[in-house]
């Protein structure tokens, strides 16, 4: 006796086409750049047809199956596929999300013979309808940075101190001067926070996520680091001094440097402030709706 097929053999409710079926957060692990990664895998068809029930989800996840790496042709290969497994319900489009997490080695500022591993998350996006191959590849970067008010708050108060302290001689000698900064030079530090860019380019073909990472990291000079020695800190503290930042300052930087290479990004800014209990964030874009 054949076992019954709800979906086929029965009508919904209410009858109406819908944007979107599919499953979420299925597990797959796949290559990317030859590297063995996993990821999550949202999935999604659309259903034209408003007189179907339900769709046959084993279909898709075992042809999602046949997915092992992430390259712009084998995405869209895999998913003119999964619209050919409902042909029968007049399917012409599909989405496919990928989540995943990039290692990339990183290296210290200045003790090169340590490193550590930074996770990047990463999404690829891809959307194959009847007329255009659409791919979002995005990526989140980490990187500190140090409020320029804060800064300037900050020079103000050593500065009154040191007049202050000094408002009664006539000469000062160098001496005096490198032992009052070493006493007093951190009366008053502005705040920095961790901060984030999430980073989409949209590109038909694939996108070299290293080259690009590296080109925001140098744009931004204040990367979050792994293996550390006091001289990689001091130098770290350095690239936080010489590149103050608001949140406006960091997407316009950003931007700038996406500008040389990409025609279609969008990237968000948010600087996870340690003055206040919100957030400050930026958006900017280039072509992208």
């Amino acid at each position: 006796m054949p076992l019954p097929d709800i979906s086929t053999q029965h009508l919904p409710q209410h009858f109406s086409p819908l944007n979107w079926v599919g499953m979420e957060k299925i597990a797959l692990p796949l290559l990317f750049n030859n590297q063995p990664i996993l990821s999550h895998a949202d999935i999604h068809i659309n259903v034209p047809k408003e007189n179907v029930k339900g769709i046959h989800m084993s279909r898709i996840f075992l042809q999602l199956q046949q997915l092992k790496n992430i390259t712009a042709s084998t995405i869209k290969e895999q998913l003119e596929q999964i619209i050919t497994t409902h042909q029968n319900d007049n399917t012409n489009q599909a989405r496919l999300i990928l989540h995943f997490k990039l290692p990339i080695q990183q290296y210290a500022l200045k003790t090169p013979e340590i490193s550590g591993w930074k996770y990047y998350p990463v999404m690829v996006e891809a959307q194959l309808t009847s007329t255009q191959f659409n791919l979002d590849y995005t990526v989140e970067i980490e990187y500190s940075s140090t409020c320029p008010c804060s800064a300037a708050l900050s020079r103000q108060i050593i500065t009154d101190q040191f007049t202050h302290d000094f408002e009664t001689s006539n000469q000062i000698n160098k001496s005096d001067v490198v032992n009052w900064i070493t006493q007093h030079g951190s009366l008053a530090t502005p705040h920095s926070q961790r901060s984030t860019a999430a980073i989409t380019i949209r590109q038909s073909t694939d996108l070299n996520f290293y080259q690009m990472i590296e080109s925001i990291e140098h744009t931004l000079q204040t990367a979050t680091q792994t293996a550390v020695k006091r001289a990689d800190e001091q130098a770290f503290a350095q690239h936080n001094g010489q590149n103050l930042m608001f949140v406006e300052d960091a997407a316009r930087r950003i931007g700038h440097t996406l500008n040389q290479s990409y025609s279609k990004w969008q990237v968000k800014v948010t600087h996870y402030e340690s003055l206040h209990s919100h957030n400050a964030v930026a958006y900017l874009d280039h072509t992208i709706t």
